[in-house]
């Protein structure tokens, strides 16, 4: 009887053991997130951005297009009160005049192609980046501005370039073509008063 009840003791622990072995093999390290399942949740987490980056209606399209300028504009006058460089002056009051022009010509477009779209509003990453520049020092702050305005055009480009090519919208898609050119002329801009505001702090 002893026997059978020690046998039966060590089946069990055996079936224990070989049960935690399964968790630890499924989890990677006995339940501990792996590299390989950060990946993974960070791939999903890309996907989602892309995602919010190309809409695929018009409206939300609309909403993000007017949301871009309305960051623009807004950074760009936080800019203008503060800074005591002329080329950045410049620049931002550049912003503030196409982005005005381009928020026009969206709603214009919108009504063409008939679509209703709510009142843009900036996004969490647009609202910290205007919340970075309005904090900065004067020391820091042009920097910041041309780099948060790379950020932004960049983002800009890649929604404007997908609904110029996947567009369902005629009025919004002849727009959003002109806008890719725009952008990447600020782009060019932006990279010239970059080398620039460098040259200045190095001398």
């Amino acid at each position: 009887m002893r026997k059978i009840i020690l046998l039966g003791s060590l089946l069990a622990l055996s079936a224990c053991n070989n049960n935690e072995s399964a968790n630890q093999d499924l989890s990677g390290n006995d339940g501990d997130i792996t590299s390989a399942d950060q990946a993974a949740a960070g791939s999903v987490a890309n996907t989602n951005d892309s995602a919010a980056m190309n809409p695929t209606d018009g409206a939300s399209y609309v909403q993000k297009a007017g949301a871009a300028d309305s960051w623009e504009i807004a950074s760009s006058k936080a800019v203008l009160g503060k800074t005591q460089n002329a080329e950045v002056k410049k620049f931002a009051q550049m912003m503030i005049d196409h982005h005005t022009r381009a928020t026009a010509k969206l709603m214009a477009a919108a009504k063409g192609g008939q679509v209703n779209a709510g009142p843009p509003q900036m996004d969490a990453m647009q609202q910290s980046m205007l919340e970075d520049i309005n904090k900065a020092g004067a020391s820091e702050m042009d920097a910041m501005y041309i780099r948060h305005q790379q950020t932004a055009h960049n983002a800009a480009l890649e929604l404007h370039q997908n609904w110029a090519a996947k567009g369902k919208t005629d009025p919004l898609k002849n727009t959003a073509g002109e806008m890719v050119g725009v952008v990447k002329s600020h782009i060019s801009e932006l990279q010239k008063l970059s080398s620039a505001i460098q040259g200045q702090r190095s001398n």
